[in-house]
């Protein structure tokens, strides 16, 4: 297991929509943290930046280095490969770190890294969520498949006594959130 100095490391988990981006943009620019971001095989969506939202590989590259023990946490979803770059990790050693997974690989990542704070956000509204997916330039099979695994996913975490994750939020979108994630992330910090 690896200790990164003595900075956190900072997971947010959550359905498609939840806000994550929202937030991990939010440490990046007033607390801050730097954003390791996922490396995937999927398409950039239509403003996305790589290297700053994601990091785009074809198939190829990414089998090569999940081959090469260079990639933590391969998944597969919605029909593209997701991972986390360990080497990034290692890189922003002095820093504190945030980074999005999807709830099926927190363990195996806080296998890799002992100074890890999971933190998985449940939306206030099944509805605002879903609104949020609707935003997205998605066709209309992949918007199928995003609102079939997000309401999966929250009967999932809804019926497990998880032991994985450190806190559970609440986000109310526009009301409180903004305010009562930045005081948990001082508890954190």
């Amino acid at each position: 297991m690896n200790k990164i100095s003595n900075n956190i490391i900072l997971v947010l988990v959550g359905i498609s929509g939840v806000g994550k981006s929202y937030f991990t943009d939010l440490l990046v620019k007033n607390n801050n943290f730097k954003h390791i971001p996922t490396v995937t095989t999927r398409l950039p969506r239509k403003g996305e930046v790589n290297g700053i939202d994601r990091i785009f590989w074809n198939v190829s590259e990414f089998n090569n280095a999940k081959k090469d023990h260079k990639l933590i946490c391969a998944s597969k979803m919605f029909g593209n490969w997701y991972g986390s770059d360990i080497s990034l990790f290692h890189d922003n050693k002095n820093k504190n770190i945030v980074c999005q997974l999807r709830y099926n690989v927190v363990e195996d990542f806080k296998n890799h890294f002992s100074n890890v704070y999971c933190i998985y956000i449940k939306p206030n509204s099944i509805e605002q969520t879903v609104n949020q997916v609707e935003k997205r330039n998605l066709t209309n099979v992949e918007y199928t498949i995003r609102l079939a695994e997000l309401k999966k996913e929250l009967n999932l975490i809804d019926k497990q006594s998880n032991t994985i994750f450190d806190f559970i939020f609440t986000n109310d979108f526009p009301k409180n959130s903004v305010s009562n994630f930045l005081n948990l992330i001082n508890k954190i910090s």
